[in-house]
């Protein structure tokens, strides 16, 4: 329990005492066991008022309370997670997209999302009037989860999203098709066979 008490102090003390907009979370895998493996570094670039936690294990509350807690952060990078990511993380993910008005960038690059995953980001998304940006690449998602993306992101009254990179998924249907008439800058590299 110290472990945890430890990496969200780290980020309140980081996060309050600087003007922190940016947070990047790196290269790390979650746990729900009581033993925990090396922690993330953490860093701040105070020049791009940029938090970073890099590598290490983080328990999965950790990022459920950092999520509840960033307000005033407009991009987020979630990036080369080592393991699957749990219900709970889409949840928080989901939960911060429904409340925060300043996130405008979300990154969620080669995290192994599945399309059952991006179910809970989509329907948050149809609520969202802030995020211009998603970087979904280098997951699992097929043709179902971008339909989904697609009939939430139509069903969206105020979604100002014009910039979408789905490019290293396993899609290449209709659902890009569809996408493709409402976003403005979509971003679809996929890998010949």
């Amino acid at each position: 329990m110290a472990a945890t008490i430890s990496i969200l102090q780290s980020f309140d003390e980081a996060y309050t005492q600087n003007d922190i907009s940016a947070i990047h979370i790196e290269a790390f895998t979650t746990t729900t066991e009581e033993k925990i493996g090396d922690r993330p570094e953490i860093t701040i670039n105070k020049s791009k008022n940029l938090l970073k936690f890099n590598g290490g294990t983080f328990e999965e509350t950790e990022l459920t309370e950092i999520f509840e807690r960033i307000d005033k952060v407009n991009d987020l990078c979630i990036c080369h997670a080592k393991c699957v990511l749990s219900y709970s993380f889409y949840k928080s993910i989901s939960k911060l997209l429904k409340n925060n008005n300043h996130l405008v960038e979300l990154t969620l690059h080669n995290i192994k999302m599945f399309d059952n995953d991006l179910e809970y980001i989509s329907k948050a998304l149809a609520e969202n009037t802030a995020l211009t940006t998603l970087d979904l690449s280098d997951n699992n998602l097929t043709d179902k989860g971008l339909r989904n993306l697609y009939d939430n992101l139509t069903d969206s009254t105020g979604s100002k999203l014009d910039i979408l990179d789905i490019s290293g998924n396993p899609c290449q249907g209709t659902a890009v098709g569809l996408l493709e008439t409402i976003i403005d800058d979509l971003t679809c590299i996929f890998d010949e066979d």
